[in-house]
């Protein structure tokens, strides 16, 4: 579990190694600010993110297409985006009272 009052955190994930059929599961929660986790490309993550006024980037999104709302609540399954086998699952809880929530695949 990680946890940050205020400002901006990153968890970077991206060395993360798992064996096929392994899950890894990891919380972080941000107060006030930017949390960003970093994942990698060969795995499945399962993503549930709440962010009670903010906006949620995940792969795919426009960086400039920033919608803050209240109230946001995303749960998404990311495939691996490497063409090779799945080599595990990162399930990720993430959490930000005020502020932006993001994920993002490693790049090699």
């Amino acid at each position: 579990d990680y946890e940050l009052g205020t400002g901006v955190g990153t968890l970077d994930l991206s060395r993360l190694d798992l064996a096929k059929g392994q899950t890894v599961a990891t919380q972080a929660d941000v107060g006030m600010g930017r949390l960003r986790v970093i994942v990698p490309a060969d795995v499945t993550v399962k993503v549930s993110m709440d962010v009670g006024v903010g906006d949620i980037q995940l792969p795919g999104d426009d960086e400039k297409d920033v919608d803050v709302a209240p109230g946001k609540h995303k749960e998404v399954t990311l495939p691996p985006t490497t063409g090779g086998e799945d080599t595990g699952t990162l399930d990720l809880d993430l959490r930000v009272g005020f502020g932006q929530a993001e994920v993002s695949r490693a790049t090699s």
